[in-house]
């Protein structure tokens, strides 16, 4: 149950990543911190 949405959090960040990165949104930069944490 943990597993399965810790999985789905990483999908939903990715999804952001990519979202922002096209936008080109500085707010990109605190989501790759959160991600290396």
């Amino acid at each position: 149950m943990k597993k399965l949405s810790l999985e789905m959090l990483r999908l939903s960040t990715e999804e952001v990543l990519e979202r922002s990165q096209m936008k080109k949104i500085t707010g990109g930069g605190i989501w790759d911190m959160l991600v290396a944490l």
